[in-house]
């Protein structure tokens, strides 16, 4: 192998890695986006499944708003959704 052979096989090489890297990069910032967006599904459909709870041993809509944070009118669209209101 002449010189400019090594050389042009060390930048494929160094081409490689930054590329791999770069792909590694965005399959780790994809593995974290997806992995919070798990996470925020999982809080919506908890506070989902205590909205019901609470409606079913009869707390108003005004109550659930204030336990959950949300809104009576979010309440009550997902009592709605449910088929409870």
């Amino acid at each position: 192998m002449g010189s400019f052979d090594l050389v042009l096989f060390l930048n494929k090489s160094n081409i490689m890695t930054t590329y791999e890297m770069i792909i590694n990069k965005g399959k780790k910032e994809v593995f974290e986006e997806g992995f919070i967006e798990g996470i925020e599904e999982g809080k919506i459909e908890s506070k989902i499944e205590v909205i019901i709870n609470s409606f079913h041993y009869g707390l108003t809509v005004e109550m659930i708003s204030r336990i959950t944070g949300m809104t009576t009118e979010e309440v009550q669209r997902i009592l709605s959704d449910k088929g409870l209101l």
